[in-house]
């Protein structure tokens, strides 16, 4: 199972990092043998320090210049509270600079109040979704549009001091290809359906047992239901560590994390790969907070990395 982590995006007093502080978090990540870097997403609501992160695909873009190696995602990015166009240009953009290691976690999100102050309709999220993920698609596609066609090939439309173009629509964002597109859901039949047929894998959480019946239905059902439609990937990410934690077991109503002894992560790490989960990926949290900048130590990295041997297998 590879694993991977979410790093800070801050550092004390909310104050946002440094390039210099995001290149050096990304790079000890790298060395130290974690498979990938990942970063959730929310947009801003005035006065929620919890949702006033800075841009993910920002800073996986830098990360991704500090590093050659490790797999660069959204887990997950919120599509439906954002401009469907100029989404898509910056999701080409990542592909364009990182070639190969993008791969775009993408959902509704859970949280009504940023919908509401973004002026949009909850009800619509999941319309909302799937219509900016088809267009997003499209820009990658090897047939240009009508529109396009008629554009190039109409008489008069070019200049005669302009030469037309050899081969209409073949765009950077075609020549490069789509990214990897990861679902994340949770229990939803349908959006399971959808992970199979439209996307590249699921992800799931393993914060949200409290809510729909406890840990073992949201990550071990969830991934049952998955793979017996057919799914590939399967991802569990937003699972808390903390190794300073006594050792203890998991509350069979509450969220999966790993806040607990090295023993029992280990444990429950294995549990996963049980299931047949191929990636999960981890957020530090301590008595300083959830994703604190002095907590992101090499000694902490390496301790965690140690829980599970080695996995170099290809994200692709």
């Amino acid at each position: 199972m590879r694993v991977s982590v979410q790093p800070p995006h801050e550092g004390p007093d909310h104050r946002p990092l440094t390039y210099d502080e995001i290149a050096a978090n990304a790079r000890l990540i790298e060395d130290v043998g974690f498979n990938g870097i990942w970063k959730g997403h929310h947009v801003p609501v005035p006065g929620d320090p919890q949702r006033s992160m800075p841009d993910p695909l920002i800073h996986l873009m830098l990360a991704g210049m500090a590093t050659e190696r490790v797999e660069l995602g959204t887990c997950i990015y919120c599509v439906p509270l954002g401009n469907a166009a100029e989404l898509a240009q910056r999701v080409y953009t990542m592909q364009a600079f990182v070639p190969g290691r993008f791969t775009f976690g993408v959902g509704t999100g859970s949280q009504a109040m940023e919908y509401e102050h973004a002026g949009l309709e909850w009800k619509k999220r999941f319309s909302r979704l799937d219509s900016h993920m088809a267009y997003i698609r499209s820009i990658y596609e090897t047939k240009p549009s009508e529109h396009v066609e008629k554009m190039f090939t109409r008489e008069g439309a070019w200049s005669s001091a302009v030469e037309q173009p050899k081969f209409v629509g073949q765009t950077a964002p075609m020549q490069l290809g789509m990214p990897r597109t990861i679902l994340g859901a949770w229990l939803s039949e349908p959006q399971l359906r959808r992970a199979v047929a439209q996307y590249d894998g699921w992800m799931g959480s393993g914060g949200p047992g409290t809510h729909y019946g406890g840990w073992p239905v949201v990550v071990r059902d969830s991934i049952k239901r998955y793979r017996d439609m057919g799914g590939k990937r399967a991802m569990l990410t937003t699972v808390m560590v903390d190794l300073s934690a006594p050792e203890a077991d998991l509350e069979p109503d509450g969220s999966f994390h790993l806040v607990c002894g090295p023993k029992s992560a280990a444990e429950r790490l294995n549990m996963l790969q049980e299931f047949g989960y191929d990636d999960v990926i981890l957020s530090l949290v301590s008595a300083h907070g959830h994703g604190a900048a002095e907590d992101f130590t090499r000694e902490r990295l390496e301790e965690i990395r140690s829980l599970v041997p080695l996995d170099d297998s290809d994200y692709h």
